[in-house]
């Protein structure tokens, strides 16, 4: 039924979009679930076994193939491409004087590091930014089921990469997913009592985009809890020292391109106005309510502190695969709790 499900929604965004990429997406996604549901439902158990990777080769395989090699994606990808180029002939990723959005990098200069090997290899398939992303999107998720669960096991991993909107983003190009999978590795070595890994990992993903940096508080505050303050302040002076090295030579290059493209860019206070749209309530009370920008940058500023409070008064302890309450496939590790503090010593 999951894979019907996952198939139904690729066909609905095949039919209704207007992007390129994201209709050939939707085609190819289609057939795969579609191949995956019937090998789920009927098939005997060592073929049921490999639903999940036909639908990775349906949904993730076969689209950002045929993308790849016909040179489209979305903007996020060219814009990773340049951004690399820059990096490596002026040492920072952002243009001096951004005309339109597509001069625009709203990232932190780490993700221009996706952009070198086309930099180097000039417009050959093999050197575009998705092959990066989805390589570092599958090794963190990888180490960190490892880490917390003993054992990565494939099908577990082809079943995250295969669902809708990751493998989506893999096809057309998403920045998120190398960022969201060293969160995870972050959270992962924090819970086994890890310092210097949580920390490379948070600082890497940190100085990729804004996004990462809740993991910067939440990573030491479960370190803390798993192992002590100690390791939890080693853990910030790493990922203070990869934020520094991956952020300040950029910034100190173009100070007023970070500010532009960084800061006022995302906020909407930049020369042009970003294109982002979504129904969330933030932005929602940005365009609808006089003065709604102020206002939700302040719930935004409330919802941290609301987050920071609550790491306070329960820290958390411990993790747990599958997360409590989901189902557990038979390809995916069964739930898991850390060993003794003790024991990561």
């Amino acid at each position: 039924m999951v894979w019907a499900g996952c198939a139904v929604a690729a066909a609905l965004m095949a039919a209704v979009t207007d992007l390129g990429p994201h209709r050939l997406w939707g085609l190819c996604a289609t057939g795969g679930y579609a191949v995956a549901a019937a090998l789920a439902a009927g098939a005997p158990p060592p073929r049921r076994r490999a639903a999940p990777f036909v639908a990775v080769a349906g949904a993730v395989v076969v689209p950002m193939v045929w993308l790849i090699a016909h040179r489209q994606g979305q903007l996020e990808v060219d814009v990773v491409h340049r951004s690399g180029a820059l990096l490596l002939s002026t040492g920072g990723p952002y243009l001096p004087e951004p005309e339109r959005i597509e001069d625009y990098h709203p990232y932190l200069p780490a993700m221009a590091l996706f952009g070198l090997p086309h930099a180097l290899l000039g417009d050959s398939p093999l050197a575009d930014a998705r092959w990066w992303f989805a390589l570092v999107f599958c090794l963190a998720l990888g180490v960190a089921a490892r880490t917390v669960a003993g054992r990565c096991a494939p099908g577990g991993l082809a079943v995250m990469a295969a669902f809708p909107l990751p493998a989506l983003a893999l096809a057309t190009g998403g920045v998120d997913l190398p960022v969201t999978a060293l969160m995870c590795l972050a959270l992962a070595t924090a819970a086994t009592g890890r310092p210097v890994a949580t920390g490379l990992a948070a600082g890497a993903a940190a100085a990729m985009k804004w996004t990462a940096w809740p993991v910067l508080v939440v990573a030491p505050v479960l370190l803390a809890a798993r192992r002590s303050g100690r390791a939890a302040a080693g853990a910030c002076a790493v990922a203070a020292t990869v934020l520094a090295g991956l952020i300040v030579p950029s910034v100190l290059v173009s100070p007023g391109a970070f500010v532009e493209q960084v800061l006022l860019y995302p906020l909407g206070a930049g020369r042009v106005a970003s294109p982002a749209a979504s129904p969330l309530p933030g932005h929602l009370i940005a365009a609808l309510l006089p003065g709604g920008r102020p206002i939700a940058l302040a719930l935004l500023a409330l919802a941290a502190v609301a987050v920071a409070l609550s790491l306070a008064a329960r820290p958390p302890g411990r993790c747990s695969w599958p997360p409590t309450g989901w189902p557990s496939p038979s390809s995916w590790p069964s739930a898991w709790r850390p060993p003794p503090a003790s024991a990561t010593s």
